[in-house]
């Protein structure tokens, strides 16, 4: 229990911008890979759900998300990527030695493939961070992915076009199902300078009627004052669309500081659901 309110206590710090004290607190774990955190026999601490009692396996009694969270942010907490490229390896070693295990059910060994996947997507993303691009590249292009697995392809394509490889994200995007991966089609045309036909696709993306969590940042992709206002009128508002919106009338106008004003006073007045952290610095609204 103390792990699984740790580890979201480290990814709500990430996702609200203060990954530097993530990274600081993360550094208390040491290394996840100790034999420490293993245990000799099954426990309810396992972190695959409704799995079989096998005892001829030591288990590692940290939750999966949290080792792999974990691993980026000691990185960066003790100040060495390749920290994280080993962690993530390593884990890797791990995962692949569960899934030949012959005592799996195929709803575990599935399981321990997704993570697998994963992992792979994990490692290209670290080696860009760490300004590898030849190597980035290397292994994305090797990196497999199955036929059905629409999000692991969409993070690929992202990934093409972070390294600048426009040509293997078009065809990836091309091999693959449309409405999975139809977000890839705006980013490559923003990729190739194609602005006009971007904000079409956005737009269209917007229309078509399908509302999930993509659709404040489909919006604020679009970089249009009105979108931008609407989402916030919507009570869809969080930090990076604040802080654009900001930018957006300091560009517009002479009065930046009376709109700025008038948005401080809009998001005040956004019911608290708890589901949406409503605190907002002053740096997000740029005063």
């Amino acid at each position: 229990m103390i792990f699984s309110l740790f580890y979201t206590r480290l990814a709500c710090l990430e996702l609200s911008g203060n990954t530097i004290i993530a990274a600081q607190e993360s550094k208390a774990l040491e290394d996840l890979s100790s034999t420490f955190y293993y245990v000799d026999q099954a426990s309810a601490t396992s972190d695959v759900e409704n799995e079989e009692k096998h005892t001829n396996y030591p288990r590692h009694i940290v939750p999966w998300p949290l080792r792999v969270l974990a691993v980026r942010l000691q990185s960066i907490g003790f100040g060495d990527s390749r920290r994280g490229i080993g962690g993530l390896y390593e884990i890797g070693l791990e995962a692949r030695r569960e899934i030949m295990r012959p005592d799996l059910s195929p709803a575990e060994r599935s399981i321990w493939k997704e993570r697998l996947s994963d992992l792979g997507i994990r490692s290209v993303n670290a080696l860009i961070e760490m300004g590898d691009l030849s190597t980035a590249r290397r292994s994305l292009h090797n990196l497999q992915t199955s036929g059905s697995d629409e999000t692991n392809k969409l993070r690929k394509v992202l990934l093409f076009l972070l390294i600048g490889d426009i040509d293997a994200a078009k065809q990836l995007s091309g091999e693959s199902d449309e409405t999975g991966i139809s977000i890839s089609k705006p980013l490559l045309s923003m990729a190739e300078g194609h602005y006009d036909d971007a904000v079409t696709e956005w737009q269209a993306l917007l229309e078509s009627g399908s509302k999930g969590t993509d659709t404040a940042i489909i919006s604020q992709n679009m970089a249009a004052r009105q979108v931008l206002e609407s989402l916030v009128h919507g009570g869809q508002s969080f930090g990076g669309l604040i802080f654009n919106l900001s930018t957006v009338y300091e560009l517009c106008s002479d009065k930046s500081g009376q709109l700025k004003a008038g948005l401080v006073d809009l998001v005040a007045k956004e019911p608290a659901t708890g589901h949406t952290n409503l605190d907002r610095p002053n740096a997000d609204f740029k005063l």
